[in-house]
């Protein structure tokens, strides 16, 4: 039984209790703006020892910007960036008359580690290189020790002469600049062909019983290559710290170039940086020179979520390579893929060993740590070919995307044999790399190109480039209606053996190019890309013309964004974005509720924005992060970020958690963005990192038959923030397609004028009430209070302003119900509004415990009346509280029943020693009824009510507590159900952030049968996407009895972890009475119980919209809103949307 597992001696509050005690502070209106957070723009600087890496002479080696630093005890060589193609300067600062010995020792050991796979020999292959914040050299002079570390991104070196040591022995000889100098600043510089280097004027300081004090320094020019300091006077029983620090200050020829491709995100949501890099290789030959040419090698970068560095893996050979993507499975390996032109490219466990051509595909996986191969080959023909795009399914199979010019690529099992001029590719690899799956050819008979690749949820490969072949292949489709231009758009879908499912093209009469894919948990493909044609066929767009032009950066008009249906036989939507520059859609990602993220660069100075971060274009182009609705029609946010040079997004991916992470290129030294300003790039073109955090007011939802829908608020605040949520349905004759949930199982209402409920005030006992008007009127709300013979002794009213809520405790004014009540709260409004009632018990250990209560109609129901649980003994009590909606006298009687057997009836149980209990309740009375809960035994069932002849029956309400050692640890509302034919209820089970074991989120059924004959049973499990969790199975429930089990239990084929919905239907004339058990476990591993309502599938709720009338978000909670579809054979989509008290948006979702 539910009711006797793992229960313990502490409460954990739920995330949606009621907070009512408010300040002005919570009521005042949002800002609702996207947060761009730097998760790591320039890697921090850090030193790693020297293991065989780099040239011998070196002991430590840092990278900062576009410039890497080999450090000895008396000797730092700096490797300054230049032009791609050009040599990088090498500059030399020795300390003369140094100790070449001294002892170095890294320090502040950082999480980073970093390997190198340079070279097709493994011997070579040096991995887990620790990294540190600073190196000390010690005693490199007497009593002089150098320390290299970072302050603000910057290298810098301090001179820490000891007391009574002598700072004038400190000589510097630099070589490899062409000249010498001090500018105004005092700064010394160092000029090279290419570049110009600054070393800050120095700053000297001692520090006394933990303060600061300055001492003058400067730098003295003896020649054109020696470098002393001049210090003023100074303490020298005290240690003295010289602070020099090393800038960029003028890039004449440009700088060397990282590129970040492709960014991907695992589930635990750390960052998976790639691209090319000409940082890796440094000082690899004796004599000490730099690498003429400037070799180029692949990257993987991870990062956690908060932007910390994890490991950085180098791959490549002595020519250029560069990976184009990067995919992460389930265990945290990473796929990449990219092109080659190194014969010594690192290859292990290879399908193809050697490099066939100049540049061919490369495919590697490298293990979860960074530090191993799994496998790494080469894969192409004759002539060119290139990998852009990788992605990897639940098993380990990685699939490519690129292009090829070779007519004997590797083909194998292919949808496609023929090669033509220039094809687009797509290949499938084995976990091992020991298979070639598939490969295929896609294309025609003219130049085409594969640019991404993703995988759906049934397994099938979805490819998205562009053609300028008129023979493409288009099968089984029928979005091919574009008119043929210089290129056109293609989608194609590939089952797991290669053959087609469909593919199809779509344009305009100019260049059109997808550059992006992704789909949804319906199987929707997404597309971005970018389009010169004027005459898309564009579908239910946001911009429905065109506002670029054809003589954009590389072709660039407009961006195009494009949702297509499963099949790809119709357009959902398909959209210009842009304005009258140039703009294209580099990147896409769709979050659980189907709102697409594209992103790429624009240079349009009316970009389409939306609660922008940055709102203006800058000098050059810049990046752009656009949030569409599930529709295509709405943006959430849109904006610009950028600095003064030039910016571009080229990858976008988008966790659990809404939050989007953008990686790209760039030129700007900072971003106009970020408050307060972080350097993001030490010149050149740079690659970048950037998480973008987004509280939202409102969310999109679209729930498929059987499926459902989920949100939780971000915490966004330290503070309590209290509000109601509206649930706006597409369809404005909405039967009740759905229900909403709190994790305090607190469900949506529908709009009402009046009603009653059930409230008691004593020295443990609060009786909340929460009211929400979504109306642009006012509404006055008369009320008054009855005690439990039904007589009136309070009455008042209260206005709440148009689109407001109130949330107060009932002692509290305006309604200042006395401490000692036991009664009834009766209400009637000037217009619609939404009502939910909470009860709060302060127990033994002074914790508040809070459930709901029900709010009923004033009228009455007929017939039998199920609470579909109770318990009662091993410490359990069940306390039944029935009142009097209406104004006539009601009467009746009720029983407690086992659950029954499938050969026994359920029987009526002895409490304590009654089986049968009578009520007669007054007009607006109560009565209360509770069980004694003395037996070590449980026991557990259902509570009857049947109301006499000839009269109606009372609304009723059941508190079930549950006491560990005298302590009252948990309390459950249950509600009176009425009896249905079919019910549908959200449902959970797995991993929980409070919880560190398996299990630690249980749910489960409670189901009553009222009839006299045993009910027959189904129940189904499905996904929030509609799909079928676990093999259906079928109950009996006993006459008159009761089921109640975790779904576990009922269904031995449901997962663990899990979120769905379940269908409970019955074949039976009198129906069921259903309920949902929710169970948690809080972080000290206490089981903590809530009920969740179940939807019957043939209620109908008046009103096109559903009140969320109470939410909590922030001050350590947070609210879970759930919706489901309990209407058979049916869709539906609309929004969330969250309000302050004072009726303003409130911005709680990411």
């Amino acid at each position: 039984m539910i009711c006797t597992k793992g229960f313990a001696s502490t409460l954990l509050l739920l995330t949606a209790a009621l907070v009512l005690n408010t300040s002005s502070s919570m009521d005042r209106p949002a800002t609702i703006h996207p947060q761009i957070v730097p998760h790591r723009m320039i890697a921090p600087i850090s030193f790693e020892p020297n293991v065989g890496q780099t040239n011998s002479q070196g002991r430590f080696l840092s990278r900062f910007g576009k410039s890497t630093m080999l450090l000895s005890s008396n000797e730092s060589v700096l490797l300054v960036g230049g032009q791609p193609k050009q040599a990088p300067a090498l500059l030399k600062m020795q300390l003369v008359g140094a100790a070449s010995g001294a002892e170095g020792e890294g320090l502040g050991k950082l999480t980073a580690q970093n390997n190198y796979f340079l070279g097709n020999d493994a011997k070579q292959w040096i991995t887990d290189v620790p990294t540190y914040s600073s190196v000390r050299f010690q005693k490199v002079y007497p009593g002089i020790d150098v320390v290299y570390h970072s302050r603000d991104s910057l290298p810098e070196f301090d001179f820490v002469v000891s007391p009574g040591s002598n700072p004038d022995v400190i000589r510097i000889a630099f070589e490899g600049m062409e000249q010498l100098s001090l500018n105004s600043d005092d700064d010394l510089i160092l000029k090279t062909a290419q570049n110009e280097v600054s070393i800050r004027k120095p700053r000297a300081y001692q520090t006394s019983n933990g303060v600061r004090h300055d001492v003058s320094a400067v730098y003295v020019i003896r020649d054109q290559r020696h470098v002393t300091f001049e210090i003023g006077d100074y303490d020298r029983s005290e240690a003295l710290i010289i602070d020099p620090t090393i800038t960029f200050f003028k890039y004449v020829g440009g700088a060397s170039t990282d590129y970040a491709n492709f960014v991907a995100i695992d589930t635990l949501g750390n960052v998976y940086v790639t691209g090319g890099t000409s940082s890796s290789r440094f000082l690899t030959v004796d004599p000490l020179q730099a690498n003429p040419g400037g070799s180029e090698d692949a990257f993987v970068t991870k990062l956690t979520r908060d932007g910390t560095i994890v490991y950085s893996t180098y791959i490549g050979g002595v020519g250029p390579d560069q990976a184009g993507s990067v995919a992460v499975d389930q265990a945290g390996n990473v796929y990449i893929t990219g092109q080659t032109g190194s014969r010594d490219f690192p290859t292990i466990n290879a399908l193809q060993p050697s490099l066939a051509n100049s540049n061919d595909v490369f495919v590697t996986k490298i293990s979860s740590n960074g530090a191993a191969l799994v496998y790494s080959t080469f894969l192409g023909g004759s002539s060119s070919d290139a990998g852009n795009s990788i992605t990897v399914d639940r098993d380990g199979n990685a699939y490519v995307t690129g292009s090829t010019e070779s007519r004997d690529f590797p083909v194998r099992r292919g949808a496609q044999i023929a090669a033509g001029f220039s094809d687009a590719f797509v290949f499938k690899v084995n976990p091992e790399g020991s298979e070639l799956v598939y490969s295929t050819y896609l294309g025609g008979s003219g130049t085409d190109l594969g640019a991404a690749i993703t995988i759906d949820s049934d397994g099938n490969a979805c490819i998205t480039g562009w053609t300028d072949s008129r023979d493409f292949p288009v099968i089984n489709a029928s979005v091919n209606r574009g008119i043929r231009g210089g290129l056109d758009v293609f989608v194609t879908k590939l089952t797991p053996d290669a053959f087609f499912l469909f593919s199809t093209t779509f344009g305009g009469s100019s260049s059109d190019r997808g550059y992006a894919i992704a789909t949804d948990r319906w199987n929707n493909i997404y597309i971005a890309g970018d389009t010169s044609s004027s005459n898309l066929p564009v579908t239910n767009p946001f911009q429905a013309r065109f506002g670029g032009y054809s003589g954009g950066i590389d072709g660039a008009g407009d961006a195009l964004v494009a949702k297509l249906t499963p099949n790809g036989s119709a357009l959902i939507y398909l959209t210009y974005l842009g304005s009258t520059g140039a703009d294209r859609g580099t990147a896409i990602s769709v979050n659980g509720s189907g709102e697409a993220y594209v992103a790429g660069w624009t240079d349009s100075a009316a970009f389409p924005i939306a609660n922008a971060v940055q709102p203006a274009v800058g000098p050059s182009h810049d990046a752009f992060i656009t949030r569409f609705s599930a529709s295509g029609k709405r943006l959430i946010y849109s904006t610009y970020f950028g600095g003064a040079g030039f910016d571009e997004a080229w990858a976008i991916a988008v966790d659990s958690s809404n939050d989007a992470y953008v990686a790209g290129r760039t030129s700007s030294t900072f971003f106009a963005a970020l408050n307060p300003p972080l350097p993001i790039s030490a010149g050149g073109v740079d690659a970048f990192v950037l998480g973008i955090e987004n509280p939202m007011s409102e969310s999109s939802y679209d729930v498929p038959d059987r499926g459902g829908f989920t949100v939780t608020t971000g915490a966004n605040s330290s503070a309590a923030v209290i509000g109601y949520g509206k649930v706006q349905p597409a369809n404005s004759h909405l039967r009740q397609n759905g229900i909403l949930l709190s994790e305090a199982s607190v469900p949506a209402s529908s709009l009402t004028r009046s009603g009653r409920m059930f409230v008691e005030e004593s020295d443990t006992v609060r009786t909340g009430v929460a009211i929400a008007n979504p109306n642009p009127v006012p509404a006055t709300i008369s009320f008054s209070v009855s005690d439990s013979t039904g007589i009136n002794f309070a009455q008042g009213t209260v206005t709440i302003p148009a689109n407001g809520q109130i949330a107060r405790f009932l002692d509290e004014p305006p309604f200042s119900v006395p401490g000692s009540t036991f009664g009834t709260w009766t209400f009637s409004s000037s217009t619609d509004i939404a009502v939910l009632g909470m009860r709060g018990r302060t127990n033994e250990r002074s914790e508040f415990l809070m459930t709901t209560l029900a709010v009923s109609p004033l009228t009455a129901t007929s017939g039998a009346i199920i609470v579909p649980h109770f318990a009662a003994g091993g410490g359990w009590t069940t306390e039944l509280v029935l009142f009097n909606p209406t104004d006539q006298t009601l009467s009746g009687s009720f029983q407690f029943l086992d659950q029954g057997s499938s050969s026994t009836p359920a029987q009526p149980i002895v409490l304590p020693a009654e089986s049968f209990f009578s009520y007669r309740l007054p007009p607006r009375g109560v009565r209360r009824f509770e069980t004694a809960g003395v037996s070590s035994n449980t026991q557990a069932g259902s509570i009857r009510i049947t109301p006499d002849s000839n009269t109606q029956g009372p609304a009723a309400f059941a508190a079930l507590r549950f006491k560990n050692s005298g302590i009252t640890v948990s309390e459950v509302g249950v509600p009176a159900v009425l009896p249905g034919a079919a019910w549908r209820v959200y449902l959970e089970a797995g991993h929980d952030s409070e919880g560190a074991e398996t299990g630690s989120i249980q749910s489960g059924l409670a189901i009553a049968n009222p009839s006299d004959s045993p009910a027959g049973v189904s129940i189904e499990l499905s996904d929030l996407d509609g799909r079928s969790l676990a093999a259906p199975v079928t109950l009996q429930v006993p006459a008159r009895g009761q089921i109640a089990q975790f779904i576990g239990e009922m269904m031995r084929s449901a997962p663990s972890a899990f979120q769905g919905v379940v269908r409970v239907s019955t074949v039976s004339a009198g129906g069921v009475s259903v309920l949902g058990i929710h169970g948690r476990y809080n972080k000290r591993g206490d089981f903590l119980m809530s009920l969740t309502p179940a939807s019957d599938e043939n209620r109908v709720i008046g009103g096109n919209e559903l009140i969320f009338p109470h939410l909590v978000d922030g001050g350590g909670y947070t609210t879970q809103l759930i919706l489901f579809n309990n209407r058979p054979s049916t869709s539906f989509s609309g929004a969330v949307r969250f309000f302050s008290q004072m009726g303003t948006p409130l911005p709680l979702l990411r």
